[in-house]
């Protein structure tokens, strides 16, 4: 059926209306034959469909599977989990649409053997509701989480506050994120070659490249600010910079990566460049919230000179960062074309870093234009302001990890009451459950209805008659309600003992009466189930989008310096004498005489080098322990046992809270180590903030 092509372009034309108005016009007292000329059909069928009574249904002798409702709902249940990033695969669906077409009881002509729809209904399927096969991109799950309503509403009231403050106009509001430029790209440009071939390579530099980091800004009204590129190395040499963009900055750092003094240092650079004035010139400055964008250093300079920081929610750059949005992906491809062009024009050369800005350059030059700018704010909803940018599909992602409110509603409700008071605070003073004096509850509104069945795993909502105050009505697991969204008085829990009465307690019948209600139920989401996390989520301190210059903000990063020292002083102090008290309980009597000491020199001096290597062991012992206890993320000290789940850096060895950090899999290395690269000391971990 996949590759049959229609040949005939019959169609069905008879309806049930059109049959119905044939048969007032031919009341009226016109002819068949005029009729059928006007309707542009043969008379004989006219005839036909008026003898039978009936209009066709298909045109041939085999019907669809499904109907059109069953294929919508089907499609559109592919589409939702698509949204929630939780696509399915071709297979999964074959499988889905036999397992479906079984417990609908409907005739299909699917393989039973292997249990699955065929390849040629995928196809049709597929096209008849505009669906294809995909290559998805990786996406984490601190990503899909993160990007939810609420941390997205949270950056959108801060950005209109300092909006409606400071007035600022197009030209005034900027974003900055970094990028990184490898000697060897990712991706390279497509080549021509010969079909049926296995594989197509292509000349590069070396097996992996150099990382080299962009700091790109724009502001709304197309400005951009020169870039600076920070290059692996200790020492800065001016040559690194030759073909760069004009104005741009160098600035070197160990690993390649910004830290807080770049960052620092390049706010200098934005000043200069932005015109930033605290007097004449208020600008907004949008960026993530790296813990090398967050400094006291940083946010005091920026207090001074007029600039307001405003941070991003955690995970969402790729929705919210204009930079990401609509820049550094046309940016990265034209920066490959420019390596591949640069090795037909050296051939046998590779490309090092002293080449970097050069191709940088040409690539910056073509792509940095005004309306790339204007697009990549518009998109996010930053300039022109608009919060509903972001449709509720794009929030589908963040559903999967969505818990409800902790409360238990085991209370019964006074019979002035409504509702019980954890009920109400969800429910709108005008939507509200009648309590009837048969024990019977409508809903006015269905959304109350889904919203208590939804909630019946974890809220037993228990509800009390007027007239009868010992039976409850209680909207659990077991609770049943009928089509018109009441519950059944069968499914009562009285308040007295507790128990169930369903009309029996024969279990074969209740396992008959489960079996029909499934098979009234949506069979697709238990076909395909809904992904949801029941895990419990521990308390954490999460990131969030920040005012970083706001006095509040100033204060917060204050205090919390100030406690990380004032924590570290007496448990410091407390281990230490721990660790002299057991070095001198272990420590050996010395039971040798000054005379053995000098018949013996070799052995004294000896002793004296392990007892130096002893001391300095027991000191980079008391260092570690120094630094031991206090998460650097959030700088709060471990409990024991500890309440939440801890992660070691595999460089610097610090511990780490796992919800302070970005980690996902594979070895863990922290933000401290590639700001600095290297292991950081205790007095530079307490200055940097994440």
């Amino acid at each position: 059926m996949g590759k049959y092509k229609r040949k005939s372009e019959r169609k069905l034309v008879f309806t049930e209306n059109i049959l119905q108005s044939i048969r007032e016009r031919i009341a009226n007292g016109e002819s068949k034959r005029h009729i059928a000329e006007t309707l542009g059909i043969p008379e004989s069928t006219l005839r036909k469909r008026l003898k039978c009574g009936t209009v066709p249904k298909s045109l041939g002798r085999f019907t669809a599977v499904f109907s059109a409702e069953q294929e919508k709902e089907l499609a559109n249940h592919i589409r939702k989990l698509d949204s929630m990033f939780y696509g399915i695969s071709q297979k999964q669906l074959q499988f889905a649409a036999y397992v479906y077409a079984e417990r609908k009881q409907l005739h299909h002509r699917f393989n039973k053997s292997k249990k699955m729809a065929g390849k040629d209904w995928i196809i049709d399927f597929k096209k008849r509701h505009g669906l294809t096969l995909r290559q998805p991109e990786k996406t984490s799950l601190a990503r899909a989480a993160g990007f939810n309503k609420v941390q997205v509403g949270r950056f959108f009231d801060n950005l209109k506050s300092l909006i409606t403050t400071h007035k600022f106009e197009r030209a005034q509001i900027y974003n900055m994120d970094e990028t990184g430029l490898l000697t060897v790209p990712n991706k390279m440009p497509k080549v021509l070659t010969s079909k049926g071939k296995k594989s197509v390579g292509k000349i590069v530099s070396a097996e992996r490249g150099t990382l080299v980091t962009a700091v790109c800004c724009v502001s709304a009204a197309g400005h951009y600010i020169p870039p600076a590129l920070i290059f692996p190395r200790k020492r800065e040499k001016q040559e690194l910079l030759d073909g760069a963009p004009a104005g741009s900055i160098l600035m070197v750092s160990d690993s390649g990566f910004i830290n807080t003094d770049l960052f620092l240092k390049w706010l200098k650079h934005f000043k200069s460049s932005a015109k930033a004035s605290l007097e004449s010139n208020h600008v907004l400055l949008t960026l993530d919230n790296h813990s090398s964008h967050i400094s006291l250093e940083a946010i005091l300079f920026c207090r001074e000179n007029g600039i307001q920081l405003l941070s991003l929610p955690p995970h969402s750059s790729h929705k919210l960062q204009p930079m990401d949005v609509c820049f550094f992906q046309p940016l990265k491809t034209s920066y490959s074309v420019e390596v591949d062009k640069w090795h037909v024009n050296h051939p046998g050369r590779p490309i090092t870093i002293y080449q970097v800005s050069s191709l940088f350059g040409a690539a910056y030059n073509r792509i940095a234009n005004l309306e790339k700018a204007h697009k990549a704010f518009s998109c996010t909803g930053i300039y022109p302001f608009n919060p509903e940018v972001f449709s509720e599909e794009d929030f589908m992602g963040a559903t999967v990890t969505e818990r409800p409110i902790n409360e238990t509603l085991n209370e019964v409700v006074d019979p002035n009451d409504a509702v019980s008071p954890a009920v109400s605070s969800a429910i709108s003073p005008d939507k509200q459950i009648n309590i009837i004096e048969n024990v019977s509850i409508s809903f006015e509104d269905s959304e109350i209805r889904n919203m208590l069945l939804s909630a019946k795993p974890n809220y037993p909502v228990v509800l009390a008659s007027a007239n009868n105050p010992d039976i409850a009505i209680s909207c659990q697991e077991n609770t049943e309600l009928n089509t018109n969204g009441e519950i059944e008085p069968d499914s009562v829990v009285h308040a007295e003992d507790g128990n169930e009465n369903k009309g029996g307690n024969d279990e074969n019948s209740c396992r008959a009466i489960e079996i029909e209600k499934a098979v009234e139920e949506d069979q697709i989401e238990k076909i395909i189930p809904i992904p949801k996390c029941n895990r419990e989520k521990k308390a954490s301190k999460g990131k969030k989008s920040e005012i970083l210059t706001s006095t509040p903000y100033k204060e917060e990063v204050e205090n919390c310096n100030e406690k990380r020292v004032a924590r570290k002083i007496p448990k410091t102090t407390k281990r230490k004498i721990l660790c002299e008290e057991t070095e001198n309980k272990n420590k050996p009597k010395n039971t040798k005489t000054a005379k053995n000491n000098k018949e013996n020199p070799k052995s004294n001096s000896s002793k004296s080098k392990s007892q130096k290597k002893n001391n300095e062991n027991s000191t980079n012992k008391n260092q570690v322990e120094e630094d031991a206890g206090i998460c650097p993320g959030c700088g709060d000290t471990y409990s024991d046992p500890p309440e939440l789940d801890l992660i070691q850096c595999t460089l610097c060895l610090e511990w780490w809270h796992e919800v302070c950090t970005a980690y996902t899999t594979g070895e863990f290395q922290c933000d401290l180590v590639k700001n600095h690269g290297a292991a950081p000391t205790t007095k530079q971990s307490s200055n940097l903030l994440t």
